[in-house]
């Protein structure tokens, strides 16, 4: 009896450190599902924010300078340089996935650690 009791006990000290584990990793899982809805909805408002002219991107660079004689009017361009269409998207693109590779690395290193 007292041999059954013990094994009853381990066996309930057991389930109840595996629902411990399963409600961690439940709750790991909502942390890390909400940071990449986040991530999403981060590159979603820069996306949009691209599209209507709101938000540009920048990246540090410099352009040669051309001869004065190329120039047709001796006068720089009204227009400031920006990048093509396609470039933003492919921008965009890698930093959704950088985003998106980050939170899920995270969120397994997290449940690797608890």
């Amino acid at each position: 009896l007292k041999e059954i009791t013990q094994v009853s006990n381990q066996q309930k000290a057991d389930l109840e450190n595996i629902q411990r584990q399963r409600v961690q990793a439940a709750e790991l899982d909502i942390k890390v599902t909400q940071e990449l809805a986040n991530a999403k909805s981060e590159i979603e408002t820069l996306r949009v924010g691209l599209n209507t002219g709101t938000k540009r991107l920048r990246i540090a660079a410099s352009c040669p300078k051309l001869p004065e004689t190329t120039a047709a009017t001796g006068k720089p361009d009204a227009t400031s340089p920006r990048y093509d269409a396609e470039f933003e998207r492919n921008y965009l693109s890698l930093v959704e996935r950088i985003k998106q590779s980050e939170t899920m690395i995270n969120g397994l290193q997290s449940y690797i650690r608890t």
